[in-house]
C-alpha cells in the first residue's frame, strides 16, 4: 500500500471508532448494479468528529435509516479473488468488505 498523495510506503495503522451517526442517507432503487439487492443504501457517516466517510449501509430496508441514526461497523466475507500462482498452482485471495449497519 502507498499514500495516494505522496506515494510513500511509510504508513501507520490508525484505529477508528466502530460506531457513528448518519449525516445523510440515500436509497438507490434504480440502476443498482447486478448482484446487489434494492434498495442500495449509502450514508455519510460521522465517526464522532474523528472522520466522516461515505459508506454502504448493509441490510437496510427502504426508510429504515434516517439522518441522525446511529450505525455500527460491519465486516463480512465476500467471494475470494482468484489469481494465477506459481506454475501449476491456483491461488485465491480471501477478502472482506467493510460497511455499516443500523445500530
Amino acid at each position: 500500500m502507498i499514500c495516494p498523495q505522496c506515494l510513500s510506503e511509510n504508513l501507520e495503522w490508525v484505529d477508528l471508532p466502530t460506531r457513528g451517526k448518519a449525516l445523510s442517507v440515500t436509497y438507490e432503487e434504480v440502476g443498482v448494479p447486478i448482484g446487489f439487492e434494492t434498495p442500495l443504501v449509502h450514508a455519510m457517516v460521522d465517526l464522532g468528529g474523528v472522520m466522516t466517510l461515505f459508506s454502504r449501509i448493509k441490510d437496510c430496508p427502504m426508510g429504515a435509516l434516517n439522518v441522525g441514526d446511529e450505525v455500527k461497523l460491519c465486516v463480512f466475507p465476500v467471494d475470494p479473488l482468484p489469481f494465477d500462482g506459481k506454475k501449476g498452482e491456483d491461488n485465491v485471495i480471501q477478502r472482506v468488505f467493510f460497511c455499516f449497519e443500523k445500530a
